[in-house]
């Protein structure tokens, strides 16, 4: 039998798993908007689409047209780069960028952009002097999709760049190593053939996050060590990159504790 944690991760994997769901609950929202449309009637446009059935037609051609167009280009770019990202620092990124849920809500925003504009076209009916029918308020919502769109793209190209950063994989790598160790070994329980003295708390401190270290504050780390009456040993190098919950700082309350390290 399989088990729930590979079915888990399988379902995590799934790209389109999320946007399919979103889709049809776009044709679902949409088919909603046109309804709500013929049961309040002829209603003032105020803020909602004031244009006659041509140009609601028109305006929805547009952004079907240019959604599929765009979604297309934008995914098309984005697997290239990832492809050569990962063959310069690690496979692990495509399964990074399929499993990760901002990729999977911008693929959701722009396809349910396009398939909802789609559906509320083919609700617009008539003509100026032959009973028109304009969807207003599922226009405007179409509309709204697209100033969303705009949006998550812009949060999509931060996330992409800042996702094939070396310092990014290195970190996403080691938060999943953690908690996968998490789940097989919980905190609480003990380890079996373990001496007692390696699980036990030192005087070190840990990164609380990830990144490079690019200034050391010496004066402060003195002053405090001062007070304290203790000797502070700062492990990482100016320009080193530290990983979350690494060794960051450590400190002896005993001279004779520090042998063969270094006091910066």
């Amino acid at each position: 039998m399989v088990s729930l944690e590979r079915v888990r991760d399988q379902l995590r994997s799934m790209f389109w798993l999320i946007p399919a769901v979103c889709v049809a609950a776009a044709i679902a929202v949409a088919m909603g908007l046109v309804t709500l449309d013929h049961s309040l009637g002829v209603v003032s446009p105020g803020l909602l689409y004031p244009g006659p059935p041509s140009g609601a037609r028109s305006f929805l051609s547009f952004i079907t047209q240019a959604m599929i167009a765009f979604t297309a280009l934008v995914f098309s770019i984005t697997i290239v780069v990832l492809q050569l990202t990962s063959g310069q620092f690690s496979p692990r990124v495509l399964r990074s960028f399929l499993r990760d849920r901002t990729i999977q809500v911008s693929l959701e925003i722009f396809v349910s952009t396009f398939v909802s504009s789609m559906v509320v076209q083919r609700a617009v009916t008539g003509s100026i002097g032959d009973h028109p029918f304009v969807p207003r308020v599922a226009v405007t919502g179409a509309f709204v999709l697209v100033l969303a769109s705009v949006g998550l793209f812009i949060h999509y190209i931060d996330h992409v760049a800042n996702m094939i950063r070396a310092a990014t994989i290195v970190s996403h790598l080691g938060a999943e190593s953690r908690a996968l160790l998490a789940r097989r070994y919980p905190p609480n329980q003990p380890l079996a053939g373990v001496d007692p003295r390696l699980t036990s708390s030192g005087c070190t401190v840990g990164a609380p996050r990830s990144g490079v270290v690019v200034s050391i504050n010496e004066g402060k780390l003195v002053e405090l060590a001062a007070k304290a009456d203790c000797i502070v040993s700062v492990v990482p190098r100016l320009g080193d990159f530290v990983p979350q919950n690494a060794l960051a700082v450590s400190v002896a309350l005993d001279r004779r504790q520090l042998t063969r390290t270094e006091h910066r």
